[in-house]
């Protein structure tokens, strides 16, 4: 769900709804939705954001937890209104508010992966690679966010469930329930 920026002031410019409409979008998600996982992704530096704007961005990114979250400077496409504004944030100062914001989503994810050591996960085995099978859960894109490491070889394309006994970064350890 890409939201891009959390701001009135800043939606308003990119003509997108309001941040009550985007925490009303969410909490109806999350209450209909047991276990919802959430990915999204935001523009840093948007044409004309404040610091004040940034500081909600970042406190909106903390107070969510989302799973995954993705973190872009702006970027000046030809033909777009935002390129024609004449309040175009340096590249440096959109750079840093992005790093900023990645920083933050890591601590969260890897605070989201030690929450989830002793419970019990539904993982789909994607390869075997050096004497264990590497697998995913059902919130995990392939090839892009963390996985779960089982300590057993085990056919690619099987389902099980996983207790989970660690977690490193982003990536859970577990060893399959017979």
């Amino acid at each position: 769900m890409p939201l891009q920026h959390i701001s009135d002031r800043v939606l308003r410019r990119m003509n997108r709804p309001g941040r009550a409409h985007t925490e009303k979008l969410i909490g109806r998600l999350q209450d209909g939705i047991p276990g919802l996982a959430l990915r999204t992704s935001f523009i840093c530096g948007f044409p004309g954001e404040t610091e004040e704007d940034h500081r909600e961005l970042v406190n909106f990114v903390r107070s969510s937890r989302f799973n995954h979250a993705g973190f872009f400077p702006y970027s000046k496409e030809e033909g777009t209104p935002a390129a024609t504004y004449d309040d175009q944030i340096p590249e440096s100062v959109r750079q840093h508010r992005c790093d900023e914001l990645s920083s933050i989503q890591q601590q969260i994810q890897e605070e989201i992966a030690a929450e989830r050591v002793g419970t019990i996960l539904d993982v789909i085995v994607d390869r075997v690679e050096d004497g264990h099978s590497i697998g995913r859960c059902r919130f995990d894109a392939p090839e892009i966010d963390g996985c779960v490491h089982i300590l057993q070889k085990i056919e690619p394309g099987t389902l099980l469930k996983v207790r989970i006994l660690g977690s490193s970064s982003f990536d859970l350890y577990g060893e399959p329930l017979v």
